[in-house]
């Protein structure tokens, strides 16, 4: 199994990237044990994605819950692919750890959407149409995601750093899709 974790900064486009993915697969929204998820087949992505408006797995406020989850979908489901969103965790390496140690690192892949600084708080400022945020929050939220991103690439985890807007929208669900089929064979289960 293989389990990618699609990481960056708030406004850096993981929703839009996993609704690309989600479309291009047809995935169907489901439910079980009051957890909600996508799926197609042999791949699952955490949270619903239905909704107008819908940040992904935004709803999920506390970490342990999406270990849970993910921990319960791979034992109920034992899909190829599991792929999340990695808002709450994307500043802290420590969740990351707990993550790799619960699936094994060869198992465990990331997707980093690497934006300049500059393009994020632009991206935020059109997503909060026109409500104040502190740019200094997001710079040191920016500074985090990258050094444990870093440490993620030095610990030996399959990690591909991109930046979505180098893709035309259609193409987007083909860097998850490259991702997938292109997972180092030494990296497998």
């Amino acid at each position: 199994m293989k389990l990618v974790m699609i990481r960056g900064c708030s406004g850096s486009g993981k929703t839009t990237l996993m609704k690309s993915f989600i479309k291009r697969h047809d995935m169907k929204l489901r439910s079980v044990e009051n957890i909600a998820f996508m799926q197609s087949g042999p791949q699952i992505v955490l949270g619903d994605y239905t909704k107008a408006g819908c940040v992904g797995c935004d709803r999920y406020r506390d970490v342990d819950d999406i270990k849970r989850h993910l921990a319960f979908l791979r034992d109920a489901f034992a899909p190829e692919v599991m792929l999340f969103e990695h808002m709450l965790l994307s500043t802290t390496y420590k969740y990351s750890c707990d993550l790799i140690r619960m699936f094994g690192k060869r198992s465990f892949g990331c997707i980093f959407l690497d934006l300049p600084f500059n393009q994020i708080v632009k991206n935020i400022r059109s997503r909060n149409e026109g409500k104040p945020f502190s740019t200094d929050k997001v710079y040191a939220n920016y500074v985090r995601a990258r050094n444990s991103l870093l440490k993620l690439q030095y610990g030996g985890v399959y990690v591909l750093r991109v930046n979505p807007f180098d893709y035309a929208q259609s193409e987007l669900s083909s860097i998850v899709d490259g991702f997938i089929e292109n997972w180092p064979i030494s990296l497998e289960v």
